[in-house]
């Protein structure tokens, strides 16, 4: 559900980051918004990665791997 939520939080993000306006040029052309744009991308994919992995080894049969 939080991997979810931060997918759809850096959708979000995004698109008023292009929509928003400041001295003539969207803001989303600004270095500094573009760069905490690709942190939240990068945590973004680490915790979908980790959700993945959480249900891949929770599907598997070997109860050793459902443990850890």
């Amino acid at each position: 559900m939080m991997s979810g939520a931060l997918e759809k939080a850096m959708d979000l993000a995004v698109n008023y980051a292009q929509e928003r306006v400041q001295f003539g040029r969207p803001i989303s052309k600004f270095q500094a918004v573009q760069q905490n744009l690709a942190v939240l991308a990068g945590q973004t994919a680490a915790a979908v990665a980790a959700a993945n992995l959480g249900i891949e080894a929770l599907s598997d049969p070997d109860p050793d791997r459902q443990e850890f």
